[in-house]
């Protein structure tokens, strides 16, 4: 699959920027804005890991925890989403085929 042009990838952020606070949180190791409220599955698969990996038909298991809280963490399923924080730590990996 080919990859995200960098048209499209523009035009995601602007998207993003128009949503709501800048935010930096942490995708599979590496520093990424976040611009919105909330993040969902599809926000971190599809825009942030298939930008580089380019499979978007895999289906991945994405887990989350936060940086400076008490809260628990937990994992994100297909269609979820939830409020973002700065300073969230997100990890995705492939589980299967789509």
């Amino acid at each position: 699959m080919p990859r995200v042009s960098s048209e499209e990838l523009e035009r995601r952020q602007a998207e993003q920027a128009a949503k709501g606070p800048t935010m930096v949180i942490k995708v599979n190791g590496k520093s990424r804005f976040w611009n919105g409220a909330r993040i969902s599955y599809d926000n971190i698969v599809r825009d942030i890991v298939c930008e580089h990996v380019g499979n978007r038909n895999a289906l991945h298991t994405v887990s989350y925890a936060y940086r400076r809280s008490v809260k628990p963490g937990g994992t994100l399923a297909p269609g979820e989403d939830m409020e973002a924080e700065s300073g969230m730590i997100f990890n995705a990996i492939v589980t299967g085929n789509g």
